[in-house]
């Protein structure tokens, strides 16, 4: 059965790389980035199987919102579809930051951490 994935943060950098990874697999790819024309070229690779999506930034009242938030929110707009078909995953990547603390950036690592 082909799975079907939603990856934010495909621009660049892991996203990117695992969204690929997933296409020339033959899964179905929604792959997201604020600027979607930085998809361009993963579409391009893999016609059929990438579907780029924008996402706006936080507080733009998109599903995605970054950090613990956005995580939230986005579990809330696909959980209906996962009950329906009873099943569904979600994976969250965060940063280092959550578990090793960076002097004056408090704010931040407490964001990382409740991811």
């Amino acid at each position: 059965m082909t799975k079907r994935w939603m990856i934010t943060g495909c621009s660049s950098g892991l996203g990117r790389a695992l969204a690929a990874r997933l296409a020339a697999k033959g899964e179905q790819v929604v792959a997201t980035a604020r600027r979607p024309e930085t998809l361009d070229g993963l579409v391009a690779q893999h016609p059929g199987n990438v579907v780029a999506v924008a996402l706006e930034r936080p507080g733009s009242g998109a599903v995605h919102g970054g950090g613990r938030a956005g995580g939230g929110r986005l579990r809330r707009a696909v959980l209906p579809a996962w009950r329906a078909q009873r099943r569904g995953h979600a994976v969250f990547v965060s940063s280092v930051a959550g578990t090793v603390p960076f002097p004056g950036l408090a704010a931040y690592t407490a964001s990382k951490f409740a991811v």
